[in-house]
């Protein structure tokens, strides 16, 4: 990248956007502006929209692909792909933002990845303490993305030799080398939508890794009850309600079918699901032998961790049943019988 275009420095000095963009000045600036071109101005390869920087240590690349095999392997379905989804959709939002900034579109290959692994601190943790306070959840939401920031900066550096994803360098407001104060504004604005679209974004990936594998059983007789009250929090973020009053549990085994699979179960309930919420509960599940795992190419400890309600929506209390299919997955090693709380 040429150095930064005089228009581009011109429109962001300007008095009206000079608070949003506040530069050092003299030679503090000229040094700054040497370590942005750095980052910014490298031509290096590409991967789709993606800058690819190279690691040239083994150690440090056998570190991030041991990151990433643990993502894979320890990271739920619906989990990855809500990783996946808002990771590729900031890096095109970062995209746009640096072409105002540097007059140049720019993402890192190595953000996108840290991001990835950072996303569930981001946003399930985050939204987990502070879900139930719209005020505190946007307030805070700078502070959120500025421990962000810290963690993934030092990664990025020591894998990479130095902070490949971004550089604040010629602002006046640089902190600790990886975050900026004024960018606070922009954090706000992220975490209000966040606030708005992650608990649909929470949902639709649910419905995308809806169905357990065919080897989970859900017995004969079925067992479902309340979780103790303090697995229940309140808040529009992760929000997790109690079933309306069950009074009962069918699982397909125990409908009289002769054949699998049997990992769907059917809760009765007294009382509406009212939208696009999340009921949590427990139910007894067995899990798979080791001849059944071989055949269907699961690990030998997976078990249901979450269910979702079918059909969405209102439902007349007239209308008792609701069915439960498994939607997420953790590991607890060993194949047998055990109560799950959904």
């Amino acid at each position: 990248m040429p150095a930064i275009s005089s228009s581009v420095m011109a429109m962001i000095s300007a008095p009206p956007l000079r608070w949003l963009f506040w530069k050092k000045t003299g030679e503090e600036l000229e040094k700054g502006l040497e370590k942005v071109q750095a980052v910014y101005g490298q031509d290096g390869p590409k991967f789709l929209h993606f800058t690819c920087h190279p690691i040239k240590r083994r150690s440090r690349k056998a570190v991030l692909l041991l990151a990433l095999g643990l993502w894979l392997w320890l990271y739920p379905v619906d989990l990855k792909f809500r990783c996946l989804l808002l990771s590729l959709a900031y890096s095109f939002v970062e995209c746009g933002f640096t072409f105002f900034e540097r007059g140049k579109a720019y993402t890192s290959l190595a953000q996108f990845l840290g991001n990835l692994v950072y996303m569930p601190v981001l946003l399930d943790w985050y939204g987990h303490f502070l879900g139930d306070s719209p005020r505190l959840y946007v307030f805070l939401f700078p502070v959120n993305i500025w421990l962000l920031e810290i963690a993934q900066g030092l990664a990025i550096q020591w894998i990479f030799g130095q902070n490949v994803a971004w550089c604040y360098a010629d602002y006046a407001d640089e902190l600790l080398t990886f975050i900026r104060l004024g960018h606070a504004i922009w954090w706000w604005g992220l975490g209000l939508v966040l606030w708005f679209l992650y608990p649909a974004i929470f949902m639709f990936s649910l419905r995308v890794a809806k169905d357990a594998a065919s080897v989970f059983d859900f017995g004969d007789p079925c067992a479902a009850i309340d979780l103790d009250a303090g697995y229940y929090v309140t808040g529009p973020v992760l929000a997790v309600n109690r079933l309306p009053k069950m009074v009962g549990c069918q699982s397909l085994r125990e409908s009289g079918r002769t054949s699998g699979p049997y990992n769907i179960a059917r809760i009765f309930v007294q009382g509406p699901l009212k939208g696009e919420l999340i009921y949590g509960f427990s139910i007894s599940v067995r899990n798979p032998t080791l001849q059944e795992v071989a055949q269907v190419h699961v690990f030998p400890g997976d078990t249901i961790l979450g269910c979702e309600s079918q059909p969405a929506g209102p439902q007349p209390a007239a209308s008792l049943s609701a069915p439960c299919r498994c939607v997420r997955s953790c590991r607890s090693m060993t194949p047998g019988h055990q109560s799950i709380g959904t």
